[in-house]
């Protein structure tokens, strides 16, 4: 993860690069003076000292546990790993779900047949877990993602028996649903839209 930006930005994390430091796994060796000589604080050995490629007289230098072929001289040192967004230890952050539905109807039944009308009312709002976007272009912090939904559908259903001569019954449907979807950085809507539908369908069976 250290090393890719867009796995980073999907986890919505960042990982700082602090310098380029030497790569124990490029040395094939541990020097040995090194080993024997570090504590002592007048020699000035340091970090950069520890490692060589060079086996040393008599192969008194000792192979390297780290060594891995084909690294490279230099890697990345990366600092302390910061969330976008801190959030209390043991629980998902912006986890909520809120739904609200109604259904309300009303039919008649008789010699003719049957008629119904009804309304149907679903209203949600939820939040994504552990997701943010900046709350503007030039605002630094970063806002929890909140998705709702709102949506109205009525329905009209009849059923009408021998409407005509020749005809032994006739369906008719009528349904309309209009909807309101809207995206939320804390309050505020960063995206939205509305959207429409309407069906009407007729079937007559002739005797």
């Amino acid at each position: 993860m250290q090393s890719r930006t867009d796995l980073q930005r999907q986890c919505q994390v960042v990982i700082p690069v602090l310098n380029d430091v030497i790569n124990p796994a490029y040395f094939k060796y541990i020097s040995q003076y090194y080993l024997d000589n570090y504590q002592d604080k007048s020699l000035g050995l340091s970090e950069g000292d520890k490692y060589t490629n060079n086996r040393g007289f008599m192969g008194v230098n000792p192979p390297n546990p780290l060594y891995v072929p084909n690294s490279p001289y230099y890697m990345e040192e990366f600092g302390e790993l910061k969330e976008y967004r801190t959030y209390p230890k043991g629980k998902i952050p912006n986890s909520h779900s809120e739904t609200k539905t109604f259904t309300l109807g009303t039919s008649y039944v008789g010699d003719f047949g049957y008629t119904g009308l009804s309304w149907h009312y679903f209203n949600t709002n939820y939040g994504v877990p552990g997701f943010a976007y900046l709350a503007s272009q030039t605002d630094e912090g970063y806002a929890p993602v909140t998705v709702k939904n709102q949506t109205h559908r009525l329905s009209w259903d009849t059923h009408w028996v021998s409407p005509l001569k020749g005809i032994d019954s006739l369906d008719f449907q009528v349904n309309y649903q209009h909807s309101k979807d809207q995206e939320l950085l804390n309050s505020t809507v960063s995206n939205g839209f509305l959207s429409h539908n309407q069906t009407k369908q007729r079937n007559p069976k002739p005797e």
